[in-house]
């Protein structure tokens, strides 16, 4: 009787800690997720922050409007301005941007060239490129002389 007065108290003691262990699995799965919920929401957070900036920047300096920002990105190679990040170029439009580019950067190549919106989905505004940012602002404005008719 003995014998098995221990076995069941052992099997007692042993389902207890197994018990106990599930729940210490429990409460540590369930702090890992509240943990990993709020770090995305800091990260959510802080996007927005950045995008916030970014626009009140875009609204001070004059970019508001989409269709004229134009931003010519670099790669790591030498031929390139700049090693990585890009130029901000406002201009009435793609010709006249890429001229800009021309006149400034003589000789130079840029990597690829994207629209307001464009540059927008690449997520480069808030990661940046290869480790840049914009190194430059060049902007382009019509400026009307007697005689020219405005449109």
């Amino acid at each position: 009787m003995t014998n098995l007065s221990t076995a069941k108290t052992m099997l007692t003691v042993s389902t207890v800690m197994i018990a106990i262990l599930v729940v210490i699995l429990v409460v540590v799965v369930v702090l890992w997720m509240h943990a990993e919920v709020r770090a995305k929401r800091e990260l959510e957070e802080m996007h927005a922050r950045m995008l916030f900036k970014n626009s009140r920047i875009a609204t001070s300096s004059g970019e508001t409007k989409k269709g004229d920002n134009f931003y010519f990105t670099y790669g790591t190679a030498p031929e390139y301005p700049f090693c990585g990040g890009w130029t901000l170029i406002v201009a009435e439009d793609w010709d006249a941007a890429e001229a800009a580019f021309r006149i400034y950067h003589k000789g130079e190549s840029y990597a690829f060239a994207y629209t307001q919106d464009a540059m927008e989905k690449t997520g480069m505004l808030l990661s940046g490129n290869a480790g840049a940012f914009c190194h430059e602002k060049i902007i382009i404005e019509k400026t009307l002389h007697p005689g020219d008719r405005a449109e």
